[in-house]
């Protein structure tokens, strides 16, 4: 069997997850992501917890293995394909085996992959859109989706594609990198593809990830990744993890990457919390609130910059406060309820 199928389908997969966003992206910004050493991490204790108030310490991963830059480009401006009809952005992604990228339709509301790029002879166009994500992030709950897409393979024919994701915040609290420490959701992401050709089956993976991110920037801070794939009786495996070194605007005074600003008092609540929003743009903001089991407790949607709850009657303990507006500027604030 041409071992080219299985080798494409598992680029497309791994790219999936390679390029995802956490915010509505800006065409020209660049990544420099470091590849860092995922076994020196204790999976259990450190990367799958759950719950809130966490934290996660890797600031220990020095030892950068390779590094590359993601950029955000239109898709017009990718010189080696056609763009994908109804994408509006291109994400170049040379951590991908193929050197790939990937076409999205994005707007304020969610993000959609359209379409995969994968060389000169090779562009494929998903059946249907396929969901990314929601915005505000935390709205995870019906994150998920799926799509199909034929293949060709050289010399073989079309192989079909099934797709199949869905990411869910699992936890929330502060992670400490080598590069600094940040307040920050931790969602999981699980993708998988089954391919077959004439009705047969070829090849089963599924791409496993652990994603840290936080208000101001547009990729992942943390990223740890598991991946499967058997073909033909032969599995193959891989764990990568990576962070975020440095994220490069096209236009240095640009504001959608300042994150949205939030002011709680008191400090410490026994009945009554006011929400203050640094809002400037005078939009309206939603406000979420999640428990110590990252759970939703309380949504809301403000038109002023000032909210008061009553929380004389919630379980005393640690919460954060989740904001989001419009143009995806958003932020995250923990409270202490005694």
């Amino acid at each position: 069997m041409n071992r080219l199928i299985p080798l494409l389908l598992i680029s497309f997969l791994k790219l999936q997850g390679q390029v995802s966003v956490n915010m509505y992206p800006e065409v020209g910004t660049q990544f420099v992501i470091e590849e860092v050493e995922y076994d020196k991490l204790n999976f259990n204790t450190e990367v799958k917890i759950k719950g809130g108030n966490k934290t996660w310490d890797f600031s220990h991963l020095t030892n950068i293995l390779t590094s590359d830059t993601v950029k955000y480009l239109k898709p017009e401006d990718f010189q080696l394909a056609k763009p994908i009809a109804g994408s509006n952005l291109f994400v170049l992604d040379p951590f991908s085996p193929n050197f790939t990228g990937i076409y999205y339709d994005v707007n304020n509301a969610e993000q959609n992959s359209v379409g995969v790029y994968v060389d000169d002879t090779i562009s494929v166009k998903f059946d249907k859109k396929f969901l990314n994500n929601i915005f505000p992030l935390t709205d995870t709950s019906n994150l998920e989706d799926q799509t199909t897409y034929n293949v060709p393979a050289p010399g073989f024919g079309n192989v079909k594609v099934e797709q199949e994701g869905r990411t869910a915040v699992e936890a929330w609290g502060e992670i400490k990198t080598s590069k600094s420490t940040y307040p920050c959701l931790r969602l999981r992401t699980v993708t998988t593809l089954q391919g077959s050709f004439a009705g047969i089956p070829l090849l089963n993976s599924t791409l496993d990830e652990y994603r840290w991110i936080s208000p101001g920037f547009d990729y992942d801070i943390f990223k740890y990744s598991a991946f499967e794939s058997e073909f033909q009786n032969e599995l193959e495996n891989d764990t990568t993890a990576y962070n975020l070194q440095v994220q490069i605007t096209s236009n240095k005074n640009s504001s959608r990457y300042k994150s949205l600003n939030i002011d709680l008092f008191p400090n410490i609540v026994h009945d009554e919390l006011n929400i203050i929003i640094n809002n400037t743009l005078n939009e309206a903001t939603d406000i979420q609130i999640l428990d110590e089991k990252a759970e939703i407790i309380y949504k809301s949607k403000i038109f002023s910059n000032n909210q008061q709850i009553n929380v004389s009657n919630w379980p005393r303990g640690v919460y954060l406060v989740v904001a989001h507006n419009s143009t995806n500027f958003w932020g995250l604030k923990k409270v202490v309820l005694q």
